[in-house]
């Protein structure tokens, strides 16, 4: 078996990227990492929640039980998204948590146990330890609990775990194991919640974008949808790509065959983002600083109450959002019964108006929708 200063070597000499939350347990695997050399290089961030108060804000909910499996996964994901934000670049990042309760200086009437969770673009693992008790001090427990942590950091990151753990009679360790062959299955399992098809039809999990955005189901891709990119590319000066939500407010999600028909409408030189986020507000929070292509009608709804409940709290609220992740839009109109429809028929709030801009009739206008293609050819 490898020790375990080289594995953490190993570790390091990877170009993957690593978020770790520890509760309860596991104190020693932080310490290991952060003691060999290299661990800047791996090491994005340590969490390690003390009070409930701080879990919560960890989670972003106040947990049932803190020591369970869904906490557990709960905190890997929220580690693997932390590292999402932390990266420099679009490198390979994991997630790894633990939740723990061991033996302590009063009287505790569970399980000396801890759920170790790894999530990755690709797969989720949990691993249940249940430790005897009275055989051991605390620190021998953590020390278990910790060789575990480091062996998920080493099945996320060079995909094996080779420290051997001493486990004594009455102990036991129960393992799962969820895997998602490709980045579809992953994005409408909840394990991503983005992926991008980029030049050469190659997909990057969760991969970063600054640019503008064109928002679409593309049911089908036409013309007008190419040439509005282009337009809005030169108008801006910066690069584009197509997004394409699985989720959509008013129909069921789109299932993995339909997306990969979609998005075999693409060109191999096409940037194609597809997302899980039906909403603006959560298409901002991915592409924070991108500029959203949209069409008038989108337009009006995006500031319309009527389409939050009537409640203009939440459009508004939704819009500051939006307008907090520095994004803006750039509005297409349209012609409808005789009249061309733009931007300055829209009654823009004063607070946004500095977010949308127009492209003029002069510049851009096609009267054709996906619907109408659709109908055409039944």
């Amino acid at each position: 078996m490898t020790s375990l200063k080289k594995l953490i070597s190993d570790i390091n000499n990877n170009d993957a990227k690593l978020v770790l939350t520890i509760a309860g347990a596991g104190i020693q695997a932080a310490k290991w990492l952060l003691d060999i050399p290299g661990a800047s290089k791996t090491v994005l961030e340590i969490q390690i929640p003390y009070s409930d108060n701080s879990m919560s804000d960890v989670l972003g909910y106040m947990p049932e039980q803190f020591v369970s499996e869904q906490t557990g996964l709960d905190m890997a994901r929220r580690a693997f998204e932390r590292s999402l934000i932390l990266r420099t670049q679009n490198e390979r990042v994991i997630g790894v948590a633990c939740t723990a309760a061991i033996t302590t200086d009063r009287d505790r009437h569970g399980d000396n146990h801890a759920y170790i969770c790894l999530w990755t673009a690709d797969a989720r693992h949990v691993e249940h330890l249940t430790l005897e008790k009275g055989i051991r001090d605390r620190q021998s427990e953590d020390h278990i609990i910790s060789q575990s942590i480091i062996n998920h950091i080493s099945m996320g990151i060079l995909n094996r775990s080779d420290l051997n753990i001493n486990f004594q009679n009455g102990d036991t360790s129960d393992k799962k194991i969820q895997e998602y062959s490709n980045e579809i299955q992953a994005l409408l399992a909840g394990q991503i919640e983005s992926f991008t098809k980029g030049s050469g039809n190659n997909c990057e999990p969760s991969a970063r974008f600054t640019g503008v955005i064109l928002p679409g189901s593309f049911n089908p891709l036409h013309e007008g949808h190419k040439s509005l990119l282009i337009k809005a590319q030169q108008l801006t000066g910066k690069i584009g790509a197509y997004e394409m939500s699985v989720k959509n407010v008013d129909k069921p999600d789109l299932e993995e065959n339909l997306v990969a028909k979609r998005l075999s409408q693409f060109g191999k030189s096409d940037v194609v983002l597809v997302t899980s986020s039906d909403l603006f507000a959560q298409k901002s929070v991915l592409f924070s600083g991108c500029t959203f292509v949209i069409g008038y009608d989108t337009a009006v709804r995006l500031l319309d109450p009527k389409y939050y409940d009537n409640n203009s709290n939440l459009m508004h609220k939704s819009v500051h959002q939006i307008m907090a992740n520095n994004c803006d839009f750039l509005v297409a109109g349209r012609f409808n019964k005789n009249n061309f429809m733009g931007l300055p028929s829209i009654n823009i709030p004063l607070e946004f108006s500095d977010m949308f801009a127009e492209i003029p009739e002069t510049e851009f206008r096609i009267d054709v929708s996906s619907t109408e293609i659709r109908n055409r050819t039944g």
